[in-house]
């Protein structure tokens, strides 16, 4: 594992303004290592500054803002130099006056709506009362996240807090919120071609992760320019939000980030008044991770997609990750919309995501990538390019989530961009494929499952069967030597629903697993999904002890079993249904998994 040592830095503890600094990126070394270090030393921090802000009966949607006015405030040498000295109540009272202050320095109509809502502070029965509570968690944030910030300046370190402050809150469903990992804001970047000239809109725009990234990759391109830097951040970043809490952690943020908040608009994306703000700018790439859809009365994902591309000038990109169903839709209002794109714009491509992408907001769903040229009807001999990106290699760290633990994402982000950029079909990875709206816009359909595939699935299972103790011998030797050619098959669409029963898996508490010789699946892509081992036998109810079946779990991984297990409410077991049972022997179900796991969407 990566070491994980605080990496020393020598830093300016504070600053007037944020955008009077010089460019951080240029006085520190800023190399990979180093930042992997330190962003691991971020997160471990983010979840003890959570634990302790919980204890201090901070609500989760105030967590984040009070990090970021602290940050606000810290950056006035006044309240930097007396905060340390004063009493609970006067320091809160100084924190909220030196918030407003500051935020009122810069001309948006929204500013005095959100300096409300640090009024909070003011009045919290814990942190404005009780001495050095408040004090502490500044002195902190001083150190911890201030040190990163002006290390990293074009990084959503705030959007990190609100991750995980949110991680728990999410599982209400009803939130619909997920923060895009920043190592795919900035892959959206690069996907878009974004340079100095650049007008970016996002018009679900969150913490501004999106609008973060993209300056970052503006200012780099201006050179040194400080007017042109100054033009970036004053008149070529857009965004729309329309939730209050959310909008006003966008604009500290941004505040933070120095830029101007003029182009910040709170409100509808889909409102007339916000629309005709936005012209004025006349956007040229656009950026999106919509709400996802959690009652009938909800837009659809794409309508969000349709409308940023309506405001984009012609031939301009706009890039959306959204749920995977999306492009599925063959009937209803899904299909409508579908069409109604291709009518206006070009689907230039669409990318499968990793299952787990949205991990660390505890959120399990399957994504994609769509890319759309505006304003250019789709051609009906066109083809759109499909890609398999479904692993990043990021893996799950306890407390830390997915991170890039063997550094190997920008190699892998660049074979990425370079495969898109060339337009190249490789086999088993991308393709290019005429659509229209009947079709299903995603790679899975349309790229060809291969031997590779089959003797992945086929070692991975073995090895795990051996390793479990279930057989004493791997034999490379085939059973069967005949080769069987694909393509001479005919193969058809099918329900699951149609052929299997499908069987969720039980709640099994901590205290409640003993050990034992029965495996336990929970969510995970290692080790066929095996947890840990417990005994069952003493419980009376054997039913959801199952084997010789394929189970699919909450982050699409599929796995199949030929020995007893015991599955958790994550984990979905596929049962043959009586009339197919003649089909149910070891060699038809991997078969079948290889194929489900090819796909990749979760049941």
């Amino acid at each position: 594992m990566a070491n994980e040592s605080k990496t020393k830095q020598t830093v300016s503890k504070h600053s007037d303004k944020f955008s009077e600094k010089n460019d951080y990126l240029s006085n520190y070394e800023t190399d990979e290592k180093k930042f992997n270090q330190d962003f691991l030393e971020l997160l471990k921090y983010a979840r003890s500054l959570n634990d302790k802000l919980h204890s201090f009966k901070v609500p989760e949607s105030q967590r984040s803002l009070l990090i970021s006015g602290v940050l606000i405030a810290l950056s006035n040498k006044a309240f930097y130099n007396s905060y340390k000295y004063q009493k609970p109540k006067e320091l809160s009272e100084n924190l909220v006056n030196t918030i407003k202050n500051k935020l009122t320095e810069v001309h948006n109509k929204y500013i005095e709506n959100v300096v409300t809502t640090y009024s909070f502070i003011k009045t919290h029965t814990i942190i404005s009362v009780k001495d050095n509570i408040l004090k502490n968690i500044i002195d902190e944030i001083d150190k911890k996240i201030n040190n990163f910030i002006k290390t990293y300046k074009y990084f959503d370190t705030l959007g990190q807090f609100y991750i995980e402050f949110l991680r728990y809150a999410n599982n209400d469903k009803g939130l619909g919120i997920v923060l895009t990992p920043p190592h795919i804001t900035e892959l959206f970047t690069e996907i878009a071609n974004i340079n100095k000239n650049s007008v970016v809109l996002d018009t679900c725009t969150g913490t501004g992760g999106f609008l973060i990234s993209a300056m970052k990759k503006m200012i780099i391109d201006a050179g040194g320019d400080k007017n042109k830097e100054l033009a970036i951040k004053s008149k070529q970043i857009i965004g729309v939000e329309l939730q209050h809490d959310l909008f006003s952690l966008l604009c500290s943020n941004m505040f933070i980030h120095g830029h101007g908040h003029s182009n910040l608009l709170k409100g509808n994306c889909f409102s007339e008044n916000i629309q005709n703000e936005i012209k004025d700018f006349k956007p040229n790439a656009g950026f999106l991770n919509p709400p996802y859809k959690t009652s009938k009365n909800d837009p659809e994902e794409l309508e969000f997609v349709y409308n940023n591309l309506q405001q984009l000038e012609k031939g301009s990109i706009c890039v959306a990750i959204i749920l995977s169903s999306c492009v599925l839709a063959t009937k209803g209002t899904g299909f409508e919309v579908k069409n109604k794109l291709l009518k206006n714009h070009t689907l230039e491509a669409v990318f499968s995501m990793p299952n787990e992408l949205f991990y660390n907001s505890n959120i399990s769903v399957s994504t994609c990538v769509v890319v759309f040229k505006a304003k250019e009807k789709h051609p009906n001999k066109f083809k759109t390019y499909f890609g398999l990106w479904k692993n990043d290699n990021f893996v799950k760290i306890k407390h830390l989530g997915r991170i890039d633990l063997h550094k190997t994402w920008n190699g892998i982000k660049e074979n990425w961009l370079n495969n898109y950029k060339n337009k190249d079909e490789i086999i088993g990875e991308s393709i290019k494929v005429k659509v229209n709206a009947n079709s299903e816009w995603l790679a899975e359909n349309y790229i060809k499952i291969n031997k590779i595939d089959f003797i992945k699935f086929i070692r991975n299972y073995v090895g795990n069967v051996f390793l479990i103790n279930k057989i004493d011998f791997i034999d490379k030797s085939p059973v069967n030597k005949q080769s069987i050619a694909l393509k001479d098959r005919n193969f058809k669409y099918f329900e699951l629903s149609k052929i299997f029963k499908i069987k969720k898996g039980e709640r099994l508490v901590k205290t409640k697993r003993i050990a034992g010789q029965i495996p336990l699946l929970t969510s995970k892509s290692l080790n066929n999904g095996i947890s840990t081992f417990i005994d069952y036998e003493h419980f009376k109810n054997k039913k959801s002890i199952y084997s010789k079946k394929i189970t699919i779990d909450m982050f699409a991984n599929v796995f199949y079993h030929a020995y007893k297990y015991f599955s958790d409410d994550n984990i979905h077991t596929l049962i043959l249904k009586k009339e197919y049972e003649q089909f149910e022997n070891e060699f038809s179900l991997i078969f079948i998994a290889v194929f489900l796991q090819k796909i990749g969407l979760p049941v």
